[in-house]
């Protein structure tokens, strides 16, 4: 069984307990000392988040304008930067992408206020790197089969060479 198969049913069960709490109220909450992150919602259920995650896995593919609505919303909404954040890190997503999925996370397991939900970010935090990791290591085993490729075309070359050549010569 693939990983990739096993994160969401994983951070289903994980977050299962907190998925009845309530959200609060929005309040404007400063990321801290030296930090620019200022979000309307610090309190979000993890049960709002994985029922989307959960939905947006039956469905399949995203939106592309829920996409970008979460895109537009990142700015003051913590849940829009987890959403959106784990929607540019699913399964296949290019470098970029992933890079990108890292800086909507940034900053905010300092300023959320529930523990689900701060667990829930350092899961995606984990699953990003992870998924870098796996291209950086794909990227290098394609890397390394092209030169096998090579060795044995020089390889196949030099025999035939070898075949080739009259029988005095050396």
């Amino acid at each position: 069984m693939r990983f990739e198969a096993l994160v969401i049913p994983v951070l289903l069960l994980l977050l299962q307990g907190c998925a009845g709490l309530q959200e609060l109220a929005p309040t404007l909450v400063d990321g801290g000392e030296g930090s620019s992150l200022r979000l309307q919602d610090t309190w979000i259920a993890p049960g709002q988040l994985t029922d989307y995650m959960a939905e947006v896995e039956r469905r399949g593919q995203p939106d592309p304008a829920q996409l970008r609505r979460l895109e537009a919303e990142s700015e003051r909404s913590a849940a829009a930067r987890i959403k959106r954040a784990w929607l540019l890190s699913r399964p296949g997503a290019t470098p970029a992408a992933l890079a990108r999925a890292q800086e909507q996370l940034k900053g905010l397991d300092g300023v959320l206020k529930n523990a689900g939900t701060r667990q829930l970010v350092r899961l995606l935090e984990r699953n990003i790197r992870l998924e870098q990791a796996l291209a950086e290591e794909r990227r290098k085993s394609a890397e390394l089969s092209q030169k096998i490729e090579q060795i044995k075309s020089l390889e196949l070359e030099l025999q035939q060479r070898g075949r080739s050549a009259p029988a005095g010569t050396p």
